[in-house]
């Protein structure tokens, strides 16, 4: 088990394999953990890095706002505090919107991005989908606790009794990077996402990048999943 002190927080990351780093970020209430079925074949070629982002999995939460600006602080420090020059980062969701950010504020840091299941505005999502998701909060918990998430988390979670504060403080998610902010960055961005998964507004601007559809594990010009 590692920790990093960064930023306030104490983060916990896994390493597997060697090679070119790799870095990946959960999705909401989720932690390293879900890249486990995926992570042997990952790591026979790269430095795979797991990491569990402020209030969840080992991370214990702290005294600040959960926002995508300071997890993307946070996941700086991290490769910082691993003396990495430039990590290929991929997350899902809600560690996908914390990868973009990184990306936008640290774009020196990050030679890829590949970011999976997020729009990269917040009216990209449906309506019905920001709805669901405004709705989240501690009044979710009670539920929450009688599912496979909440197992998860009490697994290993330092403090399971944060569980109903950190359901409350993942939604609504602020700090939601602006369209404007994305092309600022520099790396090169992967999509792995079937188009049929996101709102057309979203998909259409994200497939018109010419670097957009890249494979995870090597170079290629491939979408790395479903097609349409």
């Amino acid at each position: 088990m590692s920790y990093a002190d960064v930023n306030g927080v104490s983060i916990y990351y896994e390493e597997h394999g060697s090679g070119e780093p790799l870095i990946l970020l959960h999705g909401g209430l989720g932690s390293g953990d879900m890249y486990a079925p995926i992570l042997p074949l990952l790591a026979e070629g790269r430095r795979v890095i797991t990491v569990d982002l402020q209030a969840h999995g080992h991370t214990a939460d702290v005294d600040r706002p959960l926002r995508y600006e300071t997890l993307g602080d946070d996941v700086a420090g991290l490769i910082e505090h691993l003396g990495l020059a430039q990590v290929d980062l991929m997350g899902y969701s809600f560690g996908a919107a914390t990868a973009l950010r990184a990306a936008i504020q640290y774009p020196h840091l990050v030679r890829r991005l590949v970011i999976a299941s997020i729009p990269y505005r917040r009216d990209g999502w449906y309506p019905e989908s920001l709805a669901s998701m405004d709705q989240m909060g501690s009044q979710l918990a009670g539920m929450l606790m009688q599912s496979p998430v909440y197992d998860s988390y009490a697994r290993v979670a330092p403090r399971v009794e944060d569980f109903p504060t950190g359901t409350a403080r993942c939604g609504p998610w602020p700090g939601w990077p602006s369209c404007r902010a994305t092309r600022t960055t520099t790396c090169s961005p992967r999509r792995i996402c079937p188009p049929r998964s996101f709102p057309s507004w979203t998909h259409r601007r994200w497939s018109r990048h010419p670097r957009s559809a890249r494979d995870l594990t090597g170079p290629g010009p491939r979408t790395a999943g479903p097609g349409p």
